[in-house]
C-alpha cells in the first residue's frame, strides 16, 4: 500500500476513518536523519491513536544550516514509508503544520518532551501549532524518550564546515553562538539608516518555442512574470525583524507606493512627491521549468531624479545624519549618490558600512575608491581588483594595500562565492578566511545586500571581523536559497542556522 499522500487526499482519508470512529495522531518535522529518538517517539505516538500520520517538512522550509537537508524530501518520506508503524505520511509545502491541522484536524498532536516548554522555540511556531490543536479540539502528546539531535548528529557525520569553523575560533563554538544571541538584543535597539537607489526587479518566466527557420535566433514565450523592489528596500527588508528602527533614504518617490511599504519599523523616507523620478527596471529571462537565469534587460543605466529632489535629499542628509547609530550605504552605480551626498555622508555618519558594487550597466565606472573612509568596507573579489585596478595579483596582497594616504577603511570583508570571504581590520593586519556555508543556490541576486545589512549592525557593536563575516555567511546563504525578493531573511531561520552550524 502506498502510505505517502498529497494533502487534499489525505484529509479524505482522515474524514473516512473518523466516520469509522477511528483515531489519528499527527507528528511533524524534518526527520533528516532517522534515528532511534524518532522510533520511540512514533512508538508512543501510535499507542494513542487508531492510525499514525507524518508529516514532514518540505525542502524549502528547512533551515538547519548550511546544505541541509542532507535527504530531499521525497527520500525522507521514502524512509519513513518504511517503517510498519507510520500509517500514512505527507509532505507539507509550509513553514508550520498549522494549515494542516486545521484541516484534518488531528486527535492527537505528538511532540517531544523537550518541546513542552516553549520559551527556547525562537520561531514562536510550536505555540502557535499547539493552540491551533486545542482549538480543533485536539490533545497534545508529549513523549518522554530518548532524545537526539539530528543537526547534531549530521554535523559529526559531515564535519566538514564545522572544523573550519573551530579553526578559525579559538572560543568553544557554543559561546561564539550565545555571544551572537546576546548581540540580537542590542542591535534591536541601534537606529539604521539604508541609503541608495531602489532597483525594479523583474523576473519573466519563459517557455523554450524553438528556432526560427530563416534567423539563428531562439524564441521564447513569456508564461508569467514576477516584480520585486530590489535595492535598498530588499535589504532594509531583511532587516526587519533585527531592527525596531530601519528608515530608508532612495529614489522611489510615489507616496501612495511607500505608503504601502511603510509598516511598524520600516520607513522609506518622503522626501519629495515627483513623479518625474524613475527608478531602475532590470529585467531578467527565466527558465520556466529551472528558473536558470538566461539574459537581462535594462530599461536605463541612470536613474532620473530632478534637481529639487536632489535639494531635497542633500538637506535631510545635512540635517538629520547624525542621529543614526548606523549608516548603510548601498551604492548601486546608477547616479544617485553624487559626489556632494557622499562626502556629507562619510563626514556626518556615526558608523558608516559601505557597499560599492559593480554591475553590467556601470562597470568600471563605479569604485569603492570614490569613497574615501568608512567603518566598514564589504565589497566583492572582482569590485576589490577593479577599484586597484589589479586583475590577476594575490588577493591578500591587495587587501594589505587599499588603506593608503588618501583612503581610511577601518575594517574590509571581501566575499569570495565558493571560496568564502576574507577579512582585514586596519588596526590588526592578520587576514582571516572563512569558509563558504553554503554550495548550494536558488539565486544569488542580493546576497551581497543580505550580507551586508545584518553584518553591518555587528560591526557596529565592535565584533571582530570574523564574527561579523560569519554572521554575514549565514544572512548570504539564506538569500540564495530565495529566488528573487519573495521572502526576506526571518530572524528565526537566521538563528536556527546559525545554531545548525555552531551547535
Amino acid at each position: 500500500m502506498n502510505k505517502i499522500y498529497n494533502i487534499n487526499d489525505l484529509n479524505k482519508k482522515v474524514l473516512s476513518l473518523k466516520k469509522k470512529k477511528k483515531t489519528v495522531c499527527l507528528c511533524h518535522g524534518v526527520f533528516d536523519l532517522l534515528h532511534i529518538g524518532h522510533i520511540r517517539h512514533f512508538k508512543e505516538c501510535k499507542t494513542k491513536s487508531d492510525y499514525l500520520i507524518v508529516s514532514i517538512t518540505s525542502d524549502k522550509y528547512v533551515n538547519k544550516g548550511p546544505d541541509k537537508p542532507i535527504f530531499n524530501e521525497n527520500l525522507r518520506a521514502e524512509m519513513i514509508a518504511n517503517l510498519e508503524l507510520v500509517d500514512f505520511i505527507v509532505i507539507n509545502n509550509k513553514e508550520t503544520s498549522i494549515d494542516l491541522i486545521k484541516l484534518i484536524k488531528p486527535n492527537f498532536y505528538g511532540k517531544g518532551l523537550e518541546y513542552k516548554s516553549h520559551k527556547n522555540d525562537v520561531t514562536g511556531n510550536i505555540s502557535k501549532e499547539v493552540n491551533t490543536v486545542k482549538k480543533n479540539n485536539g490533545e497534545i502528546v508529549y513523549t518522554d524518550e530518548i532524545t537526539f539531535s539530528s543537526s547534531k548528529l549530521l554535523n559529526v557525520l559531515v564535519p566538514e564546515k564545522k572544523e573550519g569553523l573551530q579553526k578559525i575560533f579559538s572560543n568553544n563554538l557554543e559561546l561564539i553562538y550565545k555571544e551572537i544571541l546576546s548581540a540580537l538584543e542590542q542591535i534591536k535597539k541601534q537606529k539604521v539608516l539604508i541609503i541608495g537607489e531602489t532597483i525594479i526587479d523583474c523576473y519573466k518566466f519563459v517557455q523554450g518555442v524553438g528556432k526560427p527557420p530563416k534567423e539563428e535566433i531562439i524564441s521564447t514565450l513569456v508564461k508569467s512574470e514576477k516584480k520585486y523592489l530590489g535595492g535598498v528596500i530588499a535589504a532594509a527588508r531583511h532587516l526587519q525583524e533585527f531592527c525596531k528602527s530601519i528608515d530608508v533614504l532612495t529614489n522611489l518617490d510615489d507616496f501612495k507606493f511607500i505608503d504601502k511599504i511603510n509598516k511598524n519599523n520600516l520607513k522609506i523616507l518622503k522626501i519629495k512627491n515627483d513623479r518625474i523620478n524613475q527608478s531602475i527596471t532590470k529585467t531578467r529571462y527565466l527558465s520556466q521549468h529551472f528558473n536558470k537565469k538566461l539574459y537581462e534587460t535594462y530599461d536605463l543605466l541612470e536613474t532620473v531624479n530632478t534637481d529639487s529632489f536632489k535639494s531635497k535629499t542633500q538637506s535631510f542628509i545635512d540635517k538629520k545624519l547624525n542621529k543614526y547609530d548606523l549608516v548603510i550605504v548601498l551604492d548601486f552605480g546608477h547616479g544617485y549618490l553624487n559626489k556632494k551626498l557622499i562626502k556629507t555622508i562619510q563626514n556626518k555618519s556615526k558608523y558608516l558600512a559601505l557597499n560599492v558594487q559593480t554591475n553590467s550597466g556601470n562597470h568600471g565606472y563605479n569604485l569603492f575608491t570614490k569613497y574615501q573612509k568608512a567603518n566598514l568596507l564589504c565589497i566583492d573579489h572582482n569590485e576589490l581588483r577593479l577599484g586597484t585596478k589589479s586583475r590577476s595579483e594575490n588577493l591578500e596582497k591587495i587587501m594589505l594595500s587599499v588603506n593608503d594616504r588618501n583612503h581610511i577603511f577601518e575594517n574590509i570583508i571581501i566575499t569570495c562565492g565558493k571560496d568564502g570571504s576574507k577579512s582585514l581590520s586596519r588596526n590588526n593586519k592578520k587576514i582571516i578566511t572563512l569558509p563558504p556555508l553554503t554550495s548550494n543556490a536558488v539565486d544569488t541576486m542580493g546576497a551581497g545586500d543580505a550580507f551586508i545589512a545584518i553584518a553591518s549592525t555587528f560591526s557596529k557593536l565592535g565584533f571582530s571581523n570574523e564574527i561579523v563575516s560569519l554572521v554575514g555567511n549565514v544572512a548570504g546563504s539564506l538569500k540564495v536559497n530565495i529566488l528573487g525578493h519573495e521572502k526576506y531573511i526571518k530572524k528565526s531561520n537566521f538563528i536556527k542556522y546559525l545554531k545548525g552550524i555552531l551547535i
